[in-house]
């Protein structure tokens, strides 16, 4: 996760293991766009059926199908 910039970790002391774990602005849309189930699932399906896939590409996925709804809720092309 942080290596894909979702999520930043920092050490909160020089002599622990206490880690401080932030959600950055892509994790937060990436969560926002898998929030509602269908979309997820669809998400997932379609990954799944793409055999091979990145996360890049389930982001991709689950940004289509959120915009895919939005247009067809309110009629406008995005």
């Amino acid at each position: 996760l942080e290596q894909a910039s979702l999520i930043t970790v920092a050490e909160i002391g020089r002599y622990t293991d206490i880690k401080r774990v932030e959600i950055t602005w892509a994790g937060h849309d990436f969560l926002d766009a898998v929030r509602d189930p269908d979309t997820w699932k669809r998400t997932k399906d379609g990954a799944l059926a793409a055999g091979d896939w990145t996360f890049d590409l389930l982001k991709d996925l689950a940004k289509g199908f959120v915009k895919k709804k939005q247009e067809d809720e309110t009629g406008v092309k995005l």
